[in-house]
């Protein structure tokens, strides 16, 4: 049923990967994250969200030089190997570290993270349904991961079509909310639980909502002519989302007091765009909107699935984890034995949804680390690999990974200490990993 090849090549298209960029990133967070971004600093959130859209593109931009130059499934785990220097060692050890953490914070927890949360909000509107999250929970993730299975082609065409009903249903709640928001609540501004400071530290959490672009990285191998569709596909996604966010959550805020979006109001702070159509005398659009919920949510654990199990991939084909991660199906050319990892160790940590808050802050953490080993990875392609040629370049050449850098270590400043004792222990614990199979490796 299975079998070691290369994936099929060329399946997706500009369209696709739009979509992909798209639909992953109008997802978990503006129904997630967005109450809390709020909460910190009050009606400024809705530009807090526009200025991490603009810093993520310009992280994303080091990014697409290096899968324009290495256009191979797994990406962030193929570019430290490729670029970190002449000797074997470094280079292998921060390709493992990379894809250590990422396929842990997009594969595991960024669907832990989605299908708790989407049973959690039908728990909103079921009586009782609480005592059944976690099962329902599970059951999403099933989905997501037979998804997957199916094929990447299912998979983007499943995608292109989710996102377009998702945007159809976002500009329906956009259109009668903009009639319906109240400036008021508005004034002052700058507020929130921490005023300026909570602007700072919501940066790091809205910049998480423009987080899935990555996937088009990881799965550039089978991208038609990625070095042209990758730049462009990034491109287009990036503004598109960044308005998207703005115009829902200019309504949504501008529904009631940012007061209200605390966990305090359950329905406000797991709902937030639900709670926001009761204020606007329309209710047939609160069934409308939570159907989008649902959509953005899966689509975005569609897409991080995909992409995560494409870095177990590449970490089999190099035998940093056993071979049968490389293992592809014959008749769905999809990686079975990493999808079907990825959903035994999701469902096992869905099974503690008590700790979801925590795996929100680790995730962060393991993604600044992800981003500042690339960005050190564009510097080095420019320094030792001479003999490539991406077909795109950073604008400045290394003065772009560089502020990269910056900008991912001072918002890093910002997180809790026990992002750092999290991220940390989830490296040591790689670490110990590395090391054993360091050993068995070389003993063969």
């Amino acid at each position: 049923m299975i079998q070691k090849a290369k994936l099929k090549a060329g399946s997706l298209g500009v369209r696709e990967s739009v979509a992909i960029c798209i639909g992953g990133m109008v997802g978990i967070a503006v129904f997630v994250l967005s109450p809390t971004t709020v909460m910190l600093a009050g009606p400024a959130a809705i530009l807090v969200w526009i200025l991490a859209g603009v810093l993520m593109y310009i992280i994303a931009l080091n990014f697409i030089e290096l899968a324009t130059a290495f256009p191979k499934a797994g990406g962030i785990y193929v570019y430290p190997y490729e670029t970190f220097g002449r000797r074997k060692g470094p280079r292998t050890f921060f390709s493992f570290l990379t894809g250590w953490l990422y396929w842990f914070t997009f594969g595991v927890i960024a669907q832990t993270v989605g299908a708790i949360y989407l049973a959690q909000l039908i728990a909103t509107f079921i009586p009782g349904f609480e005592a059944y999250t976690v099962p329902v929970a599970v059951l999403f993730i099933v989905f997501v991961w037979a998804i997957n299975c199916l094929g990447i082609r299912l998979t983007g065409i499943t995608n292109t079509i989710l996102t377009s009903i998702l945007i159809a249903l976002m500009i329906c709640y956009i259109a009668v909310g903009i009639f319906n928001v109240d400036l008021t609540h508005y004034t002052p501004f700058i507020s929130g639980q921490m005023g300026l400071g909570g602007g700072l530290l919501s940066i790091t959490i809205a910049w998480l909502g423009y987080t899935a672009w990555i996937a088009l990285t990881s799965i550039a191998e089978e991208v038609k002519e990625p070095q042209r569709t990758i730049p462009k596909a990034i491109s287009i996604a990036f503004p598109i989302t960044a308005v998207f966010y703005f115009l829902i959550l200019f309504v949504t805020f501008g529904a009631a007091p940012w007061t209200d979006f605390t966990p305090q109001n359950t329905f406000a702070f797991y709902a937030p765009l639900s709670y926001a159509a009761t204020k606007f005398s329309a209710p047939w659009l609160i069934p409308v909107i939570s159907l989008a919920a649902i959509i953005a949510i899966l689509t975005t654990m569609t897409v991080l699935f995909l992409d995560s199990s494409r870095v177990l991939l590449a970490m089999g084909r190099t035998g940093i984890f056993p071979r049968p991660f490389a293992y592809i199906h014959r008749r769905f050319n999809t990686p079975i034995v990493s999808l079907t990892f990825l959903l035994i160790i999701s469902i096992g940590v869905a099974m503690f949804p008590q700790f979801v808050s925590f795996l929100i802050q680790m995730g962060g953490g393991s993604f600044g680390i992800i981003c500042i080993i690339c960005s050190l990875s564009v510097i080095f392609l420019h320094r030792y690999r001479g003999d490539v040629k991406p077909s795109f370049r950073v604008p400045g050449g290394v003065v772009l990974p560089i502020v990269a850098i910056i900008i991912i270590a001072v918002a890093m400043t910002q997180y809790e200490g026990i992002v750092y004792y999290l991220t940390l222990g989830w490296i040591a614990v790689g670490c110990i990993y590395y090391t054993i199979r360091h050993i068995v490796n070389s003993r063969k």
